[in-house]
């Protein structure tokens, strides 16, 4: 164990010792930003620092509300509402709470019924789940695609299949693998019934791909889940999963973007 000499620092490695020394103990400044004169020792936290600073910031005390106001005084006391703060705080509120707000007071007592209440009373009647539902399935037949958890959107032009958008780099490396094929298919849009037992409410489900010339859909999944079984049961049409496994057996190199 190897210990700093000028602190309580602790470390099983030469290297990570030189690295304290380097960052915590040296006097030597090298990057010095000329916004707000801030120095740095490393170049990543110079960088990141430059993003965001924005010059040196000058608290002014607003003489209608007492509170501190950063830079642009001006414009704050033209909106000022003057009202005064129990203190000289930098909340955007200006000392407003709900013993002194009607309206604060309502946004509290609102809350306090929704989190306390074990029946949920605000839960949709079933007349506006029908029409949620009609909204959505028209906007699945006006062409909107639904986001596929933090996959990205990829936009990929097929000789094939025109101009489409993927989910990710999984399904992007199989459009590319479909066209390498030189066989008709499409980017999915029909989507079909089924039963979710786990909402006890009907839902639909969209296959990734379909294939005309196999007259099959495939699905391009990365994690399996119960949902995802219920709807495969259901599924009447020919469909082939292609998870991590699949592709490596198909030789498609994939990366989830």
């Amino acid at each position: 164990m190897y210990k700093c000499k000028k602190c309580e620092f602790q470390t099983d490695s030469v290297s990570g010792l030189a690295n304290h020394y380097k960052y915590e103990h040296s006097n030597k400044e090298k990057f010095l930003c000329e916004k707000c004169n801030k120095s740095f020792k490393t170049k990543g936290g110079f960088k990141i620092h430059k993003r965001f600073c924005k010059g040196i910031i000058i608290n002014h005390i607003c003489p209608k509300c007492n509170n501190y106001i950063p830079n642009s005084i001006e414009k704050h006391i033209k909106s000022c509402g003057n009202k005064v703060s129990t203190g000289r705080t930098k909340g955007w509120s200006k000392g407003l709470t709900k013993e002194n707000s009607l309206e604060l007071k309502k946004v509290s007592d609102t809350l306090k019924l929704r989190f306390s209440n074990p029946d949920n009373i605000y839960k949709h009647t079933e007349k506006t789940k029908k029409l949620l539902s009609e909204i959505l399935y028209k906007r699945y037949e006006n062409g909107w695609e639904v986001r596929c958890g933090r996959c990205k959107k990829l936009d990929y032009h097929s000789d094939i299949a025109g101009d489409v958008k993927l989910d990710g780099g999984w399904e992007l490396s199989v459009a590319k693998y479909l066209d390498s094929l030189n066989i008709k298919w499409i980017r999915n849009k029909r989507r079909f019934k089924y039963w979710n037992s786990i909402k006890n409410c009907e839902s639909t489900y969209c296959p990734d791909f379909y294939v005309e010339d196999w007259n099959k859909y495939i699905e391009v999944k990365g994690y399996k889940t119960d949902l995802d079984e219920i709807k495969w049961k259901q599924f009447t049409e020919e469909l082939e999963i292609w998870d991590k496994n699949k592709l490596k057996e198909l030789g498609i190199k994939a990366k989830w973007l």
